[in-house]
């Protein structure tokens, strides 16, 4: 019988299956769907395949069994598919797998007929059935990641090999259709290998199906088998080899589609050698492979237009690549060097008739033009770091050491030439040359390093440098008295003080009323759920102005519960909702689906009444993606929405037409530069005139006012006209104004901070940047001078960002007890400037668009690349950039919103990347296997990593310049392995998870070897047990900011029940977040914690302590901030002593039994913030409160009534004391529900 029928209902359950999976909100029914669409797979492959057999006997019985199976089924499925309004039935589902399970004994039994008939005959099929098998093989080896486990160590080994089987199935598919044309002899010995490998892929896939478990036992002979099948279609053996060649040197000219599609497997094929292979021929050979690689990706540009004039050289150089590219598999080129250079030419000559071809880029071409003497600078350091290092042998380090003599002698006649290079082309020429040394030496350094060849040697670049130091000499003696004068003028303009230190105030100007209205309207008004919608050009403060009000002190009290989060033009649905998740109901939700979250979260804010504010919302299809989640239970509940377009609102929930912002008017724009520029005072007669042009110029747009104020607080007042007059451009465009005005900015920046502001370009569009990720990203890029001993290179760091964002370029967003910035983002006008600014001065090269990806070939100078795509793209893409030393990767979610699930393969990633310092996949997901082969990423300085790995391998230990390491783990426990304590250079090391704790179990093994982490500064996300506490502290005895949680057992013999928690040892320890790893401590069981003098913030969680230990901790006289969290104590009162807590500045105190709480008259002389949080039963605060002059505000959320009253009863009190700018902020009020049921 004719099984095309089978196979057409066979496809209409996988596209009605296919949508019932998107749809599925339960992670196991789609499991059970997902399953069952792999199952119907393998039956349609089994269907096709039996074609091979004609008409066998009891095989048309068994196909028409099949047939009234899938018949009756598939509609079934059908109807559920098109019913979308009920609860997914999916015992259809599970019968039809039971079905399909029912088959599989005979099914078994078919296939071995099969194989051996394969195995001993030539092809019995035609090749396009041969093409179909190979096209239902290739979509379930694909769709295996979609399986459960996969978070499973060896599942994820397993798929990833099926990953590259699927690639050489493409490979054999395309090479079929480029060889169609062929002489029927050698097309038939194609044909024969292509259905022997296909039917036993086949029941490879069948075997895999049956499979009940994915442990080691299980995948370990899977993973040989696919092994094995791998290199029985790569052409590495002998008679597999000579089949594709005959095929390909009988082959006529094939069809564009046809070269296209074989172009690109060839181009996948040649980057699996270029990066995987160590064969000597490719070794050796690997530049020029590499410009075949970049030649082959040229050509495939070319094919997307129907050039019919080059076609027939198209057809000719394709199929000369593909015999190359296969006799590399056998470790040959036939004709040698010769005959690659002739394959070479030839594409070079299509690529040239085609037009396509590029001249030759200048040699600075592609060199980033920011920071150039901070670049020259970073590689002296690297020059002395080596030198000094085991890496270079003694006379390595000795040229090492010459050439750091050179090129400090050049580095010294750059910064005196630095402004005059622009004039004069000798100068300029010196520049160029001397910063083309500059990377030739770091190239050298790398490569020393990496221990990979260089072809450049000591001896060319020390003559090069000497060539260069003569000229430059020369030049020096000419042109003296104007160097001189030039040096005079310098140090004159660096001795000009600072005038002003610009405010960072966030106070809106000019919309007063506006903040009134919202106000009124989000306290006021129907209780039905309403959207307060506020548009504008971008610039205007739409922002701004949404969260004063979403901040307003008298909202906390109103609304039970409060989040925010950015949406922006590309909608990461899942990021929103995981954002307002965490704000409302803190908790782990790594696991969930997206519909999962979503369902989270209405179900969160049902009967409850809500302030929801989504920020830069772009079009309709954004709200529609998310509104469901918004219940609306007649609680006077809102929702705040900004975008810069109309008609973006559902309009059928807004209570009043959209707020639209307006430019301030010339008043209102010289009153916001004043308050950036003179909060305290007017603005000076002598400037008021000026100021006033400087306003108008500003066209009312806030985000330019801001900025300008912050470019003319860092400028001499005498050069403000010189401002006002490139302010005074004309009547443009007020959007193209203010990039104008960002491009001027940017202009007066200090050379240090140019890159420094650029980079913001490289993170996503409205995203919140932890400063402590930010500022060792730019510390591991080297765009941070190295300070002196006094300083650490973050400190230093964060200066940089400070002088940013007092410049009005940054926006800060959360701040710590001391004001310092814990995160930070940019304005999307701003983003966007940043983005392409980056790419014209080549400090990034960004790739977004999947034709980009595809045709992107390195340039000569690559040091950064960012992708911004979907991981599919980026898979595809096949990127060899092995001269890059920066990749970041943010990987987006594809239309709609929907996670398409894959994984980046970073085992091979790595081979493409060898010389990197940083490599930042915090943002996409590596699956559950930690890739040991970072080993080989020995120059890594900052390592960020996410995936639901149990244990980081010990090949860790071995990356020795490691400063930065940063692990989100989707798993509750990360263990960490022995050697990490030798990475002696480690400064920051962080454990966290998607959402909730995670917690990094240290090695306790060999804790009195000598390695230790003298350089770390912060650890956060370690579980210490207790018992090992002294020796493990040992191990990092300068750390400054610790987050740990505590292991304890129980001592048999003695009983003991109390823990010694000394850190007295850790005297640089200046901030102390202290938890139990345990969920349940035992009643008896105590802690005794001994503290060291330097600590100013001390966090305790769910700790039973005695009340002599936080007398102890009120002794410590650099102590400003103090968090008691879940603490328990013996007794009911808290007496604080005279002399406690004396310098104490912050106060919280969260779900504590406390009844009554005393202090001394004095005591809090410093106190600014109280923070109550779940204080259910206290009756009595300290007497002090009010009288402190000190304390600005109080907080009080989920405590009862009592302490409520106790708080306005010191807000009276304070006022009556003369204090007028105390605040209280009182959130939900906690009930006893005894009394609530009576």
């Amino acid at each position: 019988m004719d099984p095309t029928l089978i196979v057409d209902y066979i496809n209409s359950s996988l596209v009605d299956l296919d949508f019932l999976v998107k749809r599925c909100s339960d992670h196991q029914d789609a499991q059970t769907l997902t399953k069952l669409r792999f199952g119907l797979r393998n039956l349609e492959t089994f269907v096709l395949a039996a074609r091979m057999l004609g008409k066998a006997v009891n095989l048309e019985s068994f196909l028409s069994g099949i047939e009234d199976i899938v018949r009756e089924k598939a509609a079934d499925i059908n109807d559920l598919s098109l019913n979308p309004g009920a609860n997914l039935d999916l015992s259809v589902a599970s019968e039809f797998q039971k079905d399909i399970q029912s088959l599989e004994q005979e099914m078994d039994e078919w296939y071995a007929t099969m194989l051996d008939s394969s195995s001993q005959s030539s092809s019995s099929l035609e090749e396009k059935q041969v093409l179909e098998i190979i096209t239902s093989i290739v979509e379930n080896l694909l769709d295996i990641h979609s399986l459960e486990p996969k978070e499973g160590f060896h599942f994820q080994i397993l798929e990833e090999a099926m990953e590259a089987l699927a690639e050489q199935f493409r490979f054999l598919k395309t090479l079929l259709g480029f060889t169609s044309n062929g002489n029927d002899e050698s097309r038939q010995d194609l044909l024969s290998h292509a259905e022997l490998v296909t039917m036993d892929a086949a029941y490879l896939l069948f075997t895999f199906g049956n499979l009940e478990k994915f442990d080691e036992e299980s995948c370990n002979p899977m993973n040989v088998n696919v092994s094995k099948l791998l290199q029985q279609i790569k052409p590495t053996d002998a008679q597999v080899y000579e089949t594709y060649i005959q095929a390909l040197s009988s082959t006529q000219l094939p069809t564009f589609i046809a070269m296209k599609s074989f172009l690109d497997s060839l181009i996948s094929n040649l980057w699996e050698l270029l990066v995987l292979n160590t064969d000597d021929l490719v070794v050796s050979m690997k530049d020029q492979l590499r410009e075949l690689y970049e030649c082959l990706r040229s050509l495939r540009s070319i094919l997307k237009e129907s050039t019919e004039g080059v076609k027939a050289d198209i057809g000719g150089v394709v199929r000369d690549a593909g015999i190359l590219i296969c006799s590399l598999y056998q470790n040959r080129i036939d004709g040698g060097d010769l005959g690659l250079r002739n394959l070479l030419e030839g594409i070079n000559t299509v690529l040239a008739k085609s037009g396509r071809k590029d001249p030759e880029e200048p040699t600075m071409f592609n060199f980033p033009r920011t920071n150039q003497l901070g670049y020259v600078d970073f590689v002296l350091e690297k020059l002395i770091e080596i030198s000094i290092s085991d890496v270079a042998e003694p006379t390595a380090k000795s040229c090492l050491q010459t050439i750091e003599e050179e090129l400090s002698f050049l580095r010294s006649f750059l910064e005196v030439i630095v402004d005059m290079r622009h004039q004069q082309v000798e100068l300029r020429s010196i520049w160029d040359r001397s910063l083309e040394m500059a990377q030739k030496v770091e190239d050298l350094i790398d490569h020393l390093v990496v221990g990979v060849s260089f072809p450049a040697s000591f001896a060319s670049i020390t003559e090069d440098l000497e060539n260069i130091k003569g000229d430059m000499v020369k030049i020096s003696n000419q042109k003296r008295p104007e160097i001189k004068e030039k040096e005079a003028a310098k140090a004159q303009i660096s001795s000009i003080p600072q005038q002003i230190s610009p405010s960072t105030t966030t106070e809106v100007v000019g919309l007063d009323k506006e903040a009134a209205s919202i106000k009124d309207r989000l306290l006021r008004g129907s209780p039905q759920l309403q959207v307060i919608y506020i548009t504008g050009m971008p610039g205007l403060g739409k922002t701004t102005l949404a969260a004063k009000v979403y901040n307003d002190p008298s909202l906390l009290y109103h609304f039970d519960l409060r989040a925010w989060s950015p949406i922006s033009q590309v909608v990461d649905r899942r990021r929103v909702l995981l954002e307002l998740l965490n704000q409302v109901n803190p908790q782990r939700y790594a696991e969930l689906t997206e519909l999962d979250l979503a369902e989270k979260l209405r179900r969160t804010l049902k009967m409850r009444r809500y302030l929801i504010f989504l920020d830069d919302v772009w079009d309709i299809e954004a709200w529609n993606g998310l509104g469901f989640t918004f219940p609306d239970d007649k609680m006077g509940s809102r929702i705040i929405l900004t975008s810069r377009h109309k008609d973006v609102a559902p309009p059928y929930l807004l209570d009043k037409p959209a707020l639209s912002l307006e430019p301030l008017n010339e008043e209102n724009s010289l009153k916001l530069l004043q308050t950036r520029l003179f909060p305290e005072t007017s603005w000076p007669r002598t400037l008021h005139v000026l100021g006033m042009e400087i306003a108008k110029s500003c066209k009312g747009l806030p985000l330019t006012l801001v900025i300008v104020a912050g470019l003319l607080a860092n400028t001499d007042q005498k050069e403000w006209k010189q401002i006002s007059d490139r302010l005074s451009t004309g009547d443009v465009e007020i959007i193209k104004h203010c990039t104008n005005t960002l491009e001027l900015s940017y202009k007066h920046l200090p050379e240090k901070l140019r890159p420094c502001l650029l980079y913001f370009g490289a993170f996503q569009e409205d995203q919140e940047i932890s400063v402590n990720r930010l500022v060792r990203l730019w510390a591991a890029e080297g765009f941070i001078r190295k300070p002196d001993a006094s300083k650490r290179v973050v400190d230093v760091a964060e200066e940089y960002l400070q002088d940013l964002i007092g410049r009005s370029l940054i926006m800060v967003v959360k701040q710590n007890y001391t004001k310092r910035v814990k995160s930070c983002r940019i304005h999307d006008l701003l983003h966007d400037f940043c983005s392409q600014k980056a790419k014209e001065e080549r400090l990034f090269h960004f790739l977004r668009e999947h034709d980009e990806l595809l045709e992107f070939n390195e340039p000569r100078y690559l040091r950064r690349l960012c992708i911004q795509s979907e991981a599919e793209h980026f898979k595809d893409s096949k990127l060899f950039c092995p001269r890059a030393r920066s990749l970041l990767i943010n990987f987006s979610q594809k239309a709609g919103g929907e996670d398409d699930g894959m994984r980046l393969n970073i085992s091979v990633m790595i081979n493409m990347f060898k010389l990197l310092r940083v490599l930042d996949l915090e943002r996409i997901d590596v699956g559950s296997r930690f890739p040991s082969e970072i080993e080989m990423l020995v120059q890594l300085v900052f390592l960020a990593i996410r995936g639901k790995m149990r244990h980081v391998p010990s090949s860790i230990g071995k990356l020795s310049n490691l400063e930065t390491f940063i692990v989100v783990a989707g798993a509750e426990m990360v263990s960490l392995p022995e050697n990490l304590w030798n990475l002696s250079k480690l400064k920051y090391l962080c454990i966290k998870g998607d959402s909730g704790d995670v917690g990094s179990s240290l090695p306790l093994e060999n804790l009195d070897d000598p390695s230790t982490l003298w350089e770390l500064d912060r650890f956060s996300g370690v579980i210490i047990p207790h018992w090992e506490m002294e020796r493990l502290m040992r191990k990092f005895p300068k750390v400054r900011r610790l987050k740990c949680k505590f292991q304890f057992k129980l001592d048999a013999k003695s009983r003991q029940t109390v823990a010694v928690l000394d850190f007295k040892s850790q005297s640089e320890l200046e901030s102390l977040d202290m938890s139990f790893h345990e969920k349940r401590i035992p009643r008896n069981f105590k802690f005794d914690i001994s503290l060291p003098d330097n600590l100013r913030k001390v966090t305790l969680s769910r700790i039973p302590l005695p009340w002599t230990n936080l007398s102890t901790i009120g002794q410590l006289q650099n102590l400003k901030v103090l968090k008691l969290i879940y603490i328990s104590f013996e007794g009911e009162e808290w007496q604080m002593k005279d002399g406690e807590f004396s310098n104490l500045e912050i106060l919280k105190l969260s779900s504590w039994e406390l009844v009554r709480w005393t202090a001394c008259e004095d005591q809090f002389a410093w106190l600014t913030k109280l923070e109550l949080e779940g204080c259910r039963r206290l009756e009595k605060m300290p007497g002090c409160l009010p009288s402190t002059e000190t304390l600005e505000t109080i907080e009080v959320s989920d405590c009862c009534q009592t302490v409520v009253d106790l708080v306005k009863k010191i807000e009276r009190e304070k006022k009556e004391w003369g204090d007028d700018g105390f605040k209280i902020r009182v959130g939900r009020i906690w009930e006893d529900p005894r009394k609530r049921n009576k």
